[in-house]
């Protein structure tokens, strides 16, 4: 019998004898090798989303099969994915596919507690107890047997088949040691519900800490990483891989962010979210109907995290709620159609804040704001901008701090004088770093006092100066309202996307968070810690003092409100009380014009001075 007309017999369902090695896995490509393995699991259409994934990790197994050459970038797939758009049994399933189509390996599927990652091993293993395992892939349905008889490894965290392809489940709870099955490195190590939604920091961090230096060094150079996760928080591990904030696994593709509804639209009727608009990304998974119900269950809050990666659902709890990015961030070219300037001009009044860390970029890093005023004889004065930032990673010393600072306010770093500083009129940093401020101080001239805010100081400071008008148009983009005294101001290419601090091509450090980062990362997740109920009543509210290191740079200094407006010398008063016709700016360079212009602004000043001495006499 031909090799082709048996495979035919086999799809068609036709024929009852089928021998194992009788699928021509790269004839017949994935989507009908899963619709012939798993004609429960796969009887919709794929989705694109699906379609991505299933394309990159056949194409990688397949290689891996002939021996062939794989870039560096493909060894590594993260899904993010939303709830209901099959995540986990695409995962579940290309398990399976290495074990069958390679017939070897050891894959570690790992979790974010054990009773989940042994829950995904179970329906691994029912899989490979079905008829379509053990008519195609015998060595696959059957557990690896012993000498004396014996089963290996057919346990609840433990699948060793026959052909020694292995599967083991560990929880990021439990950790791990080792990674090895026998003699073999892990082939494959797949992420799946490594999230949980109430996650403390310090659970986060343990678990990068458990990825960073147990689960991924287990592995090898050949090995696959695959991972699969919906969002869930700001703040959970995969949202940190996925956006950088961590430095796993850069080498990667990444598939887009997949919701399970697009164009989404939710309103509310008679007190009820609904669902008044959107297309579901896989209908035959996930329908709207299906999302309605979803969302009337979850609530909106947990439904927009969940199926939508959405963490802006509800300002429940947030410090600054007033933010709105469209408002209060603005750019360099923005300001420059106010101001015509590119830089804060040297006379307004400026500030330094300084919040000291030393756990580096992950949690606590030193972050410093500067703060400017627009002064009284500026287009708009009253107005303060944070106009820069500087964040430092874990190990710095305040010499490298004050060697930036130094640069930003364009000092001359050998002038240690009280004019060199210029207006930048305070300085106040953490109060319990003292011996780094004695060194800001007297090494550098740089006149740091402590902060003596309690935790809350500034914030209500902060509300006030960003609190949105949006009766008002924006001051610097035209046709747009919204309208505050409080903006921030990026470079232009870095306001879609704020750039994290780095370096350069040429190799020299950036001393800027570019697109103030930082900021705009913390701002939008700033929140206070849920109120405890003592013997006393409910405890007061203070800031969460996590991720915070940024925004506390800048409450040291709303607590103070922020620098006063540069007043009017006497020449400038006199001049604003003078019609514009005869003000020193528009004074004529023709002598005729000249000498006229100098007579009529002769008289006006009599008029002033004689309206002056009324005034005085009636005091």
């Amino acid at each position: 019998m031909a090799r082709s007309n048996l495979l035919d017999r086999v799809l068609s369902g036709s024929g009852k004898v089928v021998l194992s090695g009788a699928l021509d896995e790269e004839a017949i490509g994935w989507e009908r090798w899963l619709r012939l393995m798993g004609p429960g699991t796969f009887t919709a259409p794929f989705a694109k989303h699906q379609r991505h994934y299933w394309d990159w990790f056949w194409s990688v197994l397949m290689r891996r099969k002939r021996g062939e050459f794989i870039p560096l970038e493909e060894w590594v797939y993260l899904a993010t994915w939303a709830r209901g758009t099959g995540k986990s049994s695409s995962v579940e399933w290309a398990t399976i596919a290495e074990g069958a189509i390679l017939g070897a390996g050891f894959v570690l599927y790992i979790s974010v507690n054990q009773e989940l990652s042994d829950g995904h091993l179970m329906a691994i293993r029912s899989r490979l107890e079905s008829s379509e395992t053990a008519k195609f892939y015998p060595h696959m349905a059957n557990p690896k047997v012993g000498r004396y008889g014996q089963r290996f490894g057919w346990r609840q965290d433990t699948l060793i088949t026959e052909s020694g392809w292995a599967i083991a489940s560990f929880g990021l709870d439990t950790g791990l040691r080792g990674g090895k099955y026998l003699d073999q490195r892990p082939s494959l190590i797949v992420l799946d519900d490594i999230d949980e939604l109430h996650d403390t920091p310090a659970a986060v961090n343990k678990r990068i800490e458990v990825m960073s230096r147990s689960i991924f060094p287990s592995g090898t150079a050949n090995t696959v990483v695959l991972g699969a996760q919906n969002l869930i928080h700001r703040h959970s591990a995969f949202n940190q891989i996925v956006t950088g904030r961590v430095d796993l696994l850069q080498d990667r593709v990444q598939s887009e962010v997949v919701p399970a509804i697009r164009n989404l639209k939710i309103e509310q009727v008679d007190g009820r979210n609904l669902i008044t608009e959107g297309e579901a990304i896989w209908p035959e998974g996930l329908t709207l109907e299906d999302a309605q119900k979803a969302l009337s269950k979850s609530g909106l809050e947990a439904f927009m995290a969940e199926y939508q990666h959405d963490f802006a659902a509800s300002l429940e709890g947030l410090i600054l709620p007033e933010f709105d990015p469209h408002v209060h961030v603005i750019t360099w070219s923005e300001f420059f159609q106010v101001y015509k300037l590119r830089v804060i001009p040297e006379h307004w009044q400026k500030e330094v804040g300084l919040d000291w860390g030393s756990t580096g970029l992950s949690a606590h890093p030193t972050a410093v704001s500067f703060i400017a005023t627009s002064a009284e004889d500026s287009a708009i004065p009253g107005l303060t901008f944070l106009y820069a930032g500087l964040t430092f990673d874990e190990g710095v010393i305040a010499d490298q701090v004050a060697e930036a600072i130094i640069e930003v306010t364009g000092r001359d770093p050998e002038d240690y004088s009280r004019a060199a500083i210029g207006n930048y009129r305070r300085w106040t940093m953490s109060h319990e770093a003292k011996s780094e401020r004695d060194t800001f101080r007297r090494q550098y001239g740089l006149p740091f006092q402590p902060c003596r805010a309690e935790r809350r100081g500034g914030i209500s400071m902060l509300r006030h100066f960003m609190k949105v008008d949006y009766k008002l148009y924006h001051p610097f983009k035209p046709g747009r309202k919204g309208a505050c005294y409080h903006y921030w101001i990026v470079d232009d290419k870095h306001l879609a996307e704020a750039k994290k601090q780095g370096f350069r091509p040429d190799g020299v450090r950036e001393p800027h968070d570019a697109g103030l980062h930082r900021w705009r990362e913390e701002i939008i997740d700033w929140r206070w810690r849920p109120q405890d109920v003592g013997a006393a009543g409910l405890v007061q509210e203070v800031p969460v003092a996590y991720r915070d290191d940024a925004m506390a740079s800048l409450r040291y200094l709303a607590a103070y409100w922020f620098p006063p407006v540069e007043p009017l010398s006497k020449f400038e008063s006199k001049e604003r009380l003078l019609p514009s016709g005869v003000r020193f700016a528009n004074m004529p360079t023709e002598p005729t014009a000249r000498a006229e212009f100098e007579f009529a602004r002769w008289i006006h000043e009599c008029r002033l001075q004689k309206r002056n001495e009324m005034l005085k006499d009636r005091k």
